[in-house]
């Protein structure tokens, strides 16, 4: 089991169930297909995001080293995720706007 503030060494893709992912005082809902950990896992510092199963689950788990290895091989994935993380912190950034009353 992965607690919060565990270092980050691992990904791990939803390959069946559903989950939750609470992090900044915001929930998401997570499904077959997305990831959590790769903040943790780029950056190397404690996770600050909270996943809940909210159906039983089963994800692939991807160390760090073994990740790194992959993108060299698939770069399409590493640019598939940038973009990901791209509207995560466009999200963010919006929900920051609206609550200081600029956006």
């Amino acid at each position: 089991m992965v607690e919060r503030g565990d270092v980050g060494d691992s990904l791990f893709i939803i390959l069946d169930g559903s989950a939750t992912v609470e992090a900044a005082g915001d929930t998401h809902g997570l499904k077959q297909g997305d990831f959590f950990g790769e903040m943790a896992l780029f950056s190397g510092k404690a996770r600050t995001a909270t996943v809940t199963v909210v159906e039983p689950l089963r994800a692939l788990r991807i160390g760090a080293d073994d990740f790194q290895r992959f993108l060299l091989q698939q770069p399409q994935v590493g640019l598939a995720m940038l973009k990901s993380l791209i509207e995560r912190w466009r999200d963010v950034q919006g929900r920051l706007e609206a609550w200081s009353g600029n956006g």
